[in-house]
């Protein structure tokens, strides 16, 4: 039986271990790795962000939206399913212009001493775990917040594990965290498939068109969106050394620590909201 007191609870302790991980993650590697590093992190993380965000072309709201809409769990998989698909061709079709522009991409952003690789690898772990989102709003609308919390806190300790592991024992760089992230966003988003028992023919073109012309018009605000969130970054790198994004960055995630509560809040609710939505008359 559904609780909202039960779930916020779950919802909280979901966003406390994830909060604690970060603050566990710079104790140990702060002994390792520099400012520096964090910097150049922080700025190959801002690209990688910004393809996935691209790349998702507005899908999350789409998925959002008309998750409520579909009458059983058949067509609740197939939006989900035909969302990933959509998103994984459209990361295929943007490796493109990253290939062609990647010289001019990191000399925009990351300034000096850039990797095409790491570049890469940002972009590949940002969608890969982009892609296990829709899968936790799976549970999150299904108002199965046990089950959020579970596989999210879950999902964050063993990336934070393998962080560690090539780190401390393989002696690599920051560029762990992008490793680390692809390999368990690989492992749990191959388990969700099993798990919801997806196949290619949950593929549904109505659903994707549908879906398209949904997320169509929000387009230009995730575009300046990623600009807003980012130009701090930016300015920074511009004016500054790379250590100094590095201990900004570093503060900005003890800071987003305050968001906790707020956020159990909206997973709590939100899936009311829409379901009390698609109950009023069409045009409401």
């Amino acid at each position: 039986m559904y609780s909202g007191k039960k779930n916020f609870y779950f919802y909280m302790i979901n966003n406390v271990i994830l909060g604690i991980i970060p603050f566990i993650s710079i104790s140990i590697f702060s002994r390792v790795l520099t400012p520096q590093d964090y910097g150049l992190y922080a700025l190959y993380l801002i690209i990688g962000s910004a393809f996935s965000s691209i790349v998702n072309f507005g899908l999350p709201i789409s998925h959002e939206i008309l998750y409520f809409e579909q009458k059983d769990y058949k067509h609740k998989v197939e939006l989900t399913f035909s969302s990933i698909v959509v998103i994984i061709i459209l990361s295929l079709i943007a490796f493109i212009p990253v290939y062609l522009f990647e010289d001019l991409i990191l000399r925009t952003i990351v300034s000096k001493n850039y990797s095409t690789n790491l570049l890469y690898l940002s972009c590949f772990s940002s969608v890969i775990f982009s892609l296990n989102f829709y899968f936790y709003n799976h549970f999150r609308n299904d108002q199965n917040g046990k089950s959020y919390m579970k596989f999210r806190a879950l999902s964050s300790i063993l990336t934070l594990l393998i962080s560690i592991y090539l780190i401390i024992i393989y002696k690599l760089s920051f560029e762990a965290f992008f490793i680390s992230t692809a390999l368990t966003s690989l492992l749990f988003l191959f388990f969700f498939i099993l798990k919801f028992k997806i196949r290619l023919t949950h593929v549904n073109l109505s659903i994707i068109i549908k879906s398209i012309k949904i997320a169509l018009p929000v387009i230009p605000k995730i575009l300046f969106g990623l600009i807003r969130v980012n130009y701090d970054r930016l300015l920074i790198n511009n004016i500054a050394s790379q250590s100094v994004v590095g201990i900004y960055d570093l503060g900005l995630k003890a800071s987003n620590l305050g968001t906790i509560f707020f956020q159990s809040l909206y997973n709590t609710f939100i899936p009311g909201f829409y379901d009390q939505l698609n109950k009023k008359d069409p045009g409401y």
